[in-house]
């Protein structure tokens, strides 16, 4: 079964408290995988035409969960490393206990790391759990000489780019509007129909994809309430 390799930095939100723990004793997995909240193994098993084995080697057991730098920007996020480290803080957020969140960088090019797994597609036109934030796990335990925890600073950083980036899409759908209402104003016959429809059309886009973001609304829900974050199962490209 051939994955795409993973070299880069991933990253994991927890607590301070935590923090302190898994840099003596190491990262170790603690859930069973997502698809499980929704899916039996039966289920699943059917739909991938898998056998036990390879069940058992994705399904499988307790994980350790992780957002690489491979989520391709949109409107609503940059993607890449900034968006790797603001949903890892995400991920914590709201714990009101444990010394506050924190982000933990694993050094994935060391020769003792495991590998970051892809959460697994299951129908090609669609993607898997949460995999527009670049999800990736693994069921082995990260050694604490893998793992550095990122500054404060380097936090605020990221989500400070993360949000610029945001303003900056939402000024552009200001200046759609504009665009819009100028041609709404003007004499019939100055615009085409099809101007003004496609305008409408390009803002109707661009304020989709923002209402979109956890930025926006400031959306912080538990992990596994995200339903509709995005579709649980996609297609088999990395499976195979």
């Amino acid at each position: 079964m051939a994955w795409e390799v993973v070299k880069m930095p991933v990253y994991h939100g927890t607590t301070a408290e935590n923090a302190k723990k898994i840099m003596q004793e190491g990262l170790k997995p603690t859930d069973h995988a997502p698809q499980l909240y929704d899916f039996d193994m039966e289920e699943i098993q059917e739909a991938l035409g898998f056998d036990d084995q390879q069940m058992e080697d994705i399904f499988g057991g307790n994980w350790n969960f992780f957002y690489g730098d491979k989520a391709k920007p949109s409107l609503s996020t940059m993607g890449g490393k900034q968006a790797a480290i603001t949903s890892a803080k995400d991920w914590v957020d709201d714990e009101e206990e444990g010394g506050g969140p924190v982000v933990l960088e694993i050094d994935d090019r060391h020769p003792d790391s495991p590998f970051f797994m892809p959460e697994p597609r299951i129908r090609p036109d669609e993607p898997a759990f949460n995999e527009p934030k670049d999800q990736r796990r693994s069921n082995k335990v990260i050694p604490p000489h893998l793992i550095r925890q990122l500054s404060q600073d380097e936090v605020d950083r990221a989500i400070q780019s993360e949000e610029d980036y945001y303003t900056a899409n939402e000024e552009r759908a200001d200046l759609m509007s504009e665009i819009i209402n100028q041609i709404a104003r003007s004499p019939r016959n100055q615009y085409m129909d099809e101007e003004f429809d496609h305008a409408l059309e390009q803002r109707k886009k661009l304020l989709s994809q923002l209402s979109s973001s956890d930025l926006r609304f400031g959306l912080k829900p538990s992990y596994w309430e995200k339903k509709g974050n995005a579709p649980r199962f996609g297609g088999l490209e990395g499976l195979q």
